[in-house]
Formats: C-alpha cells, sequence, structure tokens
C-alpha cells in the first residue's frame, strides 16, 4: 500500500501533471509575460504569478505527502491505535467492516 503520493513507483499521470504544469509556468513566462505592457503590469503579473505558483507547489507537495488511508483499516483486526481510539468507537464502517475516525470520508 502506497503511504503518500510520493512513493515509488510513480503514477504515469502524476509525471505527465508535473510535466504540464511545468511548461505552463515556462510559457506563461517566455510568452505570455514579454507581451504585457507597460512595464510595471508586466512585474505586478510577474510577482502575482510567481506567488500563486509557489502556493500552489506548496499546497500540492503538502497533499501529495499526505497519507489518505484511515489509520483504522490499515490496522490488523481488534487492534486500535491510541490517537483516535475514543472517537471510532461510535464509528464503523459496514462496508470495510472496522471503525473509523473522524476524518474518515466514509
Amino acid at each position: 500500500h502506497r503511504k503518500h503520493g510520493f512513493a515509488l513507483p510513480l503514477h504515469p499521470l502524476q509525471v505527465v501533471s508535473w510535466v504540464v504544469f511545468g511548461l505552463d509556468v515556462l510559457l506563461y513566462a517566455c510568452v505570455a509575460l514579454p507581451l504585457l505592457r507597460p512595464r510595471w503590469l508586466q512585474v505586478i503579473s510577474a510577482v502575482c504569478f510567481a506567488m500563486s505558483v509557489v502556493s500552489l507547489v506548496a499546497a500540492a507537495g503538502q497533499a501529495t505527502r499526505t497519507d489518505p488511508g484511515d489509520v483504522f483499516v490499515r490496522q490488523p483486526k481488534g487492534v486500535q491505535p491510541d490517537s483516535e481510539a475514543g472517537d471510532a468507537m461510535d464509528r464503523y464502517c459496514t462496508e470495510c467492516n472496522v471503525p473509523v475516525g473522524v476524518r474518515t470520508k466514509h
């Protein structure tokens, strides 16, 4: 089981999305940005675009590093992790046949 999105092997669509995003940034910087006039509009646009790229990369990195699996589903039957054991007593997934945490999407 993959624990996060950076676990190897990477999915081909994941790699394609990174390449497409990189090409999009490069295309904007090399083609669209120089077409803007006056110069101050280029600077403002470049700064705003750079901030959006940095925030998107940071958010995507955090989302990719996050383990999407439910801690209860990954535990052996009958074993409850200490972190959310109290919350799991009244939450149970009949499809997975395991207790589930509060943040579980069931």
